[in-house]
């Protein structure tokens, strides 16, 4: 009986999709799935990977934009040198896609200031707050780890910010015209 492949690796291959043929074969037996230097600017296929631990995405064409399928067992995110310039837009659809993400690496992309893009570190410091402060569960960001006064510097800068600008429980909305059923209308 064949050995189960943990891992897969379809790196420096050209891609600019996935196939089913490839996705049929090891669907059910990866779990470390890496997709390095392609051309992927699309990756719903890899919802097929239902026991996905890890993805690494470096060196594609993933963008703020791109959509990531749900991935609930997704514990390691690498999307390093891709063309991410809106931080927010795609830490919003990583919350949603990997509720149990414990490291992501974003480094060389315009979202993620630091030294290799010409970022300064007060830039690199306010990204890793913000990215911290929306992403609760990582233990390590852009292979350093996450501490407790991290956590709880993140938390008091956008902990605050996040409840400040969401909608009021009942806004009240201006009544144009008036309700005939009213009682009050007589």
């Amino acid at each position: 009986m064949a050995q189960p492949q943990a891992r897969l690796s379809l790196a420096y291959r050209n891609l600019d999709t996935l196939t089913y043929p490839v996705i049929r074969k090891f669907t059910k037996t990866t779990k470390e799935l890496d997709l390095s230097y392609n051309r992927l600017s699309e990756i719903s296929l890899v919802s097929a990977f239902e026991h996905l631990t890890a993805l690494v995405l470096d060196g594609n064409r993933i963008t703020s934009h791109t959509n990531f399928p749900t991935m609930p067992h997704l514990n390691t995110l690498c999307v390093n040198r891709n063309a991410i310039t809106n931080l927010a837009l795609f830490i919003d659809k990583i919350k949603v896609a990997c509720p149990n993400i414990q490291y992501l690496s974003m480094l060389n992309n315009e979202a993620c200031p630091n030294y290799f893009n010409g970022g300064t570190p007060k830039q690199y410091h306010d990204y890793r707050m913000y990215v911290i402060a929306h992403l609760p569960t990582l233990n390590m960001l852009d292979s350093t780890p996450i501490s407790e006064e991290e956590q709880a510097e993140a938390r008091q800068a956008y902990g605050s910010l996040a409840r400040a600008t969401a909608p009021p429980a009942s806004p009240s909305v201006p009544q144009y015209f008036p309700n005939p059923y009213s009682p009050n209308d007589k």
